[in-house]
């Protein structure tokens, strides 16, 4: 009775997860996203294991690895889409947290840095074992820093990265960042002169 239930309850949640994607849609006057969106949908409904929307994971992005232009949008859109599904499905399983970093990652390339912000925040409070936790503290910095300019929040970010890695490659890069925090590059590059002088 209980593995009825529990199989019940993916399908439910798989049917939740699809009406969000449908009726979600932010550009509807778009016709390609949407029909991306839809695809995103159709495809999911047939989800019920990790394995299996991994793979179809692996093949947008091995399209995305072969395609240009405005094609690539539209694939980073989907993938986005994708990664945050997996992770709204399994978010127990081993592969949640690289799946948070891809999603961060591509919300960068589209320039959505609120959203990479929230799902390296997700892997920074959620998955402290996770192999590139330091990545995303360092990229949560580095989006405060340079995108947002939210000095004050970058400089925690970088001093949270030192403080749990402090060997850690990114620490060194996160303290000159630090150090270079509000300068503008011309005054970057004097300094750099004067101390090679």
């Amino acid at each position: 009775m209980l593995n009825m239930n529990l199989g019940y309850t993916k399908k439910m949640v798989v049917v939740a997860v699809v009406c969000a994607f449908v009726g979600c849609s932010t550009h509807s006057e778009d016709n390609g996203m949407q029909k991306e969106k839809t695809e995103v949908s159709n495809e999911t409904v047939g989800v019920q294991t990790p394995e299996s929307l991994s793979k179809i994971i692996q093949r947008k992005e091995s399209e995305l690895e072969n395609k240009g232009g405005t094609n690539k949008i539209q694939l980073r859109l989907s993938l986005i889409d994708f990664y945050s599904s997996y992770v709204k499905l399994f978010p127990n399983d081993d592969r949640t947290p690289e799946m948070l970093f891809k999603a961060g990652n591509e919300s960068i390339n589209m320039e959505d840095y609120q959203a990479a912000l929230g799902f390296y925040f997700r892997i920074e409070k959620k998955h402290q074992g996770y192999l590139k936790r330091p990545e995303a503290l360092y990229l949560q910095g580095f989006i405060y820093d340079t995108y947002t300019n939210e000095l004050g929040l970058a400089k925690m970010k970088y001093e949270s990265l030192i403080e749990a890695y402090p060997s850690h490659a990114l620490s060194s890069q996160a303290q000159l960042s630090m150090e270079h925090m509000g300068m503008s590059d011309e005054e970057i590059i004097r300094q750099f002169e004067k101390q090679n002088q």
